[in-house]
């Protein structure tokens, strides 16, 4: 039987070649899976066609879960996964850094409304909001029309379904490419239109099998509209601290601050206790499952890791994921005397509070509260903030100079610099 579908399937093919659709699919095929380089891969440095960068350079934005966080009201998600598809489309295009965050600033107000409309409870990942936000930079950077740049969002709409499974319990490696490759959906839908194919425009808000059908109760494809004169939604985003999950961050935080608060004299703790925001999320990463994590992406998933970490050394650097500094001993020792329970009540979507208190030797406690995350819009990280982070990230791979090289190319940048010139710093 498999030897008939097989000659069948190639008779289909064969046959249907000269159709416009398959025509124009295979022009897209062409030119954008396999064209020319035109793009600088983040991760590898090398010029690939432009998918081929949105990939390289998306899994390096996301493996060590260091980027942007936004927790609405529904479902949240790292909004800036989709500069992987600004770098690329930008430097193939060869827009300026302008021109390139404009688009950007149209991906972001996308994938925040979705992420503010998807149902959560029905197990669609934040990536479904990093394909339309991908597609809206793409469309954007590209001038499409308006007939094109519709049928293209409505491709990529039709495309854009992810299983949240790719981060639930053990967290696999493919935590990092899943925003990539989601992106790559949808600038392949914007592709297709720029080529003149059409999409579902019509049927993408019909509640029964369009895109409201991931939605909350009564919301429909209106939400995704910005008003005139309303608030950027890219304002509504933390510029996370610390490397993991954007609900540990408090986690984090507070462990560190724990560390401090007792001079580092952590053997003096008999008994710690820890509260997170009372969430669906905080629950899963406070159970058993993430006691032991035994990868890197689990264990920044885990506020047992994140907490013991941060407690133990007083900081959370991308260096004790590398090491897996949560199984040493002196870390599970801490942890063997620590509790946690996810009863913090907090009325307000995305605080992501959270609260430490230690009984030291002498029965003294001491008490940390942590009610805003650093980088939370409302404890914001300034402008030395974000820069001490980056030469944490940057300085062990560069080398300080070439670090400094970067950021003083990005302080004199103006609008109209080519983003390619800042990307070309990096290696």
């Amino acid at each position: 039987m498999a030897r008939r579908l097989m000659i069948d399937t190639l008779g289909c093919a064969i046959a249907g070649r000269d159709v416009p659709a398959a025509m124009k699919s295979a022009q897209v095929a062409s030119s954008s899976l396999g064209g020319p380089a035109a793009a600088t891969g983040l991760t590898s440095g090398v010029k690939l066609p432009v998918l081929g960068a949105i990939l390289d350079s998306g899994a390096a934005i996301r493996a060590l879960d260091l980027n942007d966080i936004y927790w609405g009201r529904a479902s949240g998600g790292h909004p800036s996964d989709i500069f992987a598809t600004g770098f690329a489309v930008g430097e193939a295009k060869n827009a300026s850094i302008g021109e390139m965050l404009t688009a950007v600033a149209v991906g972001y107000e996308m994938f925040i409304r979705l992420a503010d409309s998807l149902d959560f409870k029905r197990h669609y990942d934040h990536t479904t909001a990093a394909c339309m936000g991908a597609a809206a930079i793409a469309g954007y950077l590209k001038k499409l029309d308006v007939a094109r740049f519709a049928n293209g969002l409505a491709i990529a709409f039709a495309s854009s379904p992810r299983m949240s499974i790719l981060r639930r319990g053990q967290v696999s490696e493919v935590k990092a490419p899943a925003p990539a490759l989601a992106e790559i959906s949808g600038v392949l839908g914007i592709d297709l239109a720029e080529a003149t194919l059409t999409g579902p425009v019509k049927a993408v808000d019909i509640a029964d099998y369009g895109i409201p059908i991931m939605f909350h109760k009564g919301m429909g494809v209106e939400g995704l509209i910005p008003t005139t004169g309303g608030r950027l939604r890219i304002l509504d985003v933390a510029i996370k601290r610390y490397p993991c999950i954007g609900t540990g961050q408090s986690t984090a935080a507070t462990g560190a601050a724990l560390y401090n608060k007792i001079g580092g004299r952590i053997e003096r703790i008999r008994k710690v206790h820890l509260r997170t925001q009372d969430d669906d999320v905080s629950r899963s990463q406070i159970s058993a499952d993430f006691r032991h994590p035994d990868t890197r992406e689990w264990a920044d998933h885990s506020f047992w890791a994140l907490f013991g970490m941060a407690l133990t050394d007083g900081k959370l650097l991308p260096a004790q994921f590398a090491a897996a500094r949560w199984k040493d001993k002196d870390v599970q020792d801490i942890l063997n005397k620590t509790t946690m329970a996810a009863d913090l009540t907090v009325n307000e979507p995305g605080r992501l509070s959270a609260n430490a208190t230690a009984t030291l030797d002498d029965g003294s406690v001491v008490e940390v509260d942590t009610p805003y995350a650093p980088g939370h819009p409302k404890n914001p990280l300034d402008e030395a903030g974000v820069l001490v982070k980056f030469h944490e990230c940057a300085d062990p791979v560069l080398g300080k100079s070439k670090a400094d090289a970067i950021v003083a190319a990005w302080q004199k940048a103006d609008a109209t610099m080519p983003i390619r010139n800042l990307i070309a710093l990096c290696f």
